[in-house]
């Protein structure tokens, strides 16, 4: 993954997380939110990959590392999933 950030019309940056990036070096980190969970389901024996607040499965795996890669291609910047600044 190559890190990317947006910076807003304020000032704020909007990135996926990752400590690729030392946003502690830009000054206080505030506002986090979470967009997504990478989860195991069991009785599937696969890696689940789901939006906060929904439990529709947008990816599945048996691979973690692919249910990931996938995670921050879809919720990245330019993402099929990311919102940035327009997430509530």
């Amino acid at each position: 993954m190559i890190p990317t950030l947006e910076i807003d019309e304020k000032g704020n940056v909007h990135t996926l997380y990752t400590d690729e990036i030392d946003l502690y070096s830009l000054g206080e980190v505030c506002n986090v939110v979470k967009a997504s969970n990478v989860e195991f389901n069991q009785a599937r024996q696969e890696w689940e990959v789901t939006k906060v607040g929904s439990d529709e499965v947008l990816y599945s795996n048996k691979s973690r590392d692919s249910a990931i890669d996938w995670e921050i291609e879809n919720f990245g910047i330019q993402g099929k999933y990311y919102c940035g600044q327009y997430c509530q």
